[in-house]
């Protein structure tokens, strides 16, 4: 199936700049790296990547005010996984869960040119905690 490439756009906000983003994602204690294209436009989030379990789309919002952002990451012809965070000095940071099947943390950052894995990233023993049950004051992601 070919990649579906989106369009992106400068936002003056450079807290949240479209392009290339890396990060992982937490799952039964392995950290799972991410790598994605994404577009932050009025309010809206979409994109896509590739991760170990293939390539997905991203499809969301996101928050100037509350700094809040939430998705759906949707495998090719596969399942859904729910994302919210919040962007702080490091790049976002949050939960993801799958219904009430699985659940973890996940950190993701804007990747710059030729940019490998920060080291910090091996050594860091931080998890994301848990962020409150609910939608946001952005609402949820379709």
């Amino acid at each position: 199936m070919p990649r579906r490439s989106f369009p992106l756009h400068t936002v003056e906000d450079d807290r949240f700049p479209s392009g290339p983003w890396t990060g992982y994602y937490q799952h039964v204690g392995c950290r799972f790296r991410q790598d994605m294209d994404l577009e932050f436009r009025d309010g809206e989030l979409r994109g896509g990547g590739i991760d170990s379990t293939g390539r997905f789309e991203v499809h969301g919002r996101y928050c100037e005010e509350s700094l809040e952002v939430i998705w759906t990451k949707t495998y090719h012809d596969a399942y859904e996984v729910r994302y919210r965070g919040f962007r702080e000095q490091r790049g976002i940071w949050g939960v993801w869960d799958v219904d009430t099947r699985s659940r973890g943390g996940f950190h993701i950052w804007p990747r710059k040119p030729k940019e490998e894995v920060p080291q910090y990233l091996a050594d860091e023993d931080e998890v994301p905690v848990e962020v409150g049950a609910g939608p946001g004051e952005c609402g949820r992601a379709d």
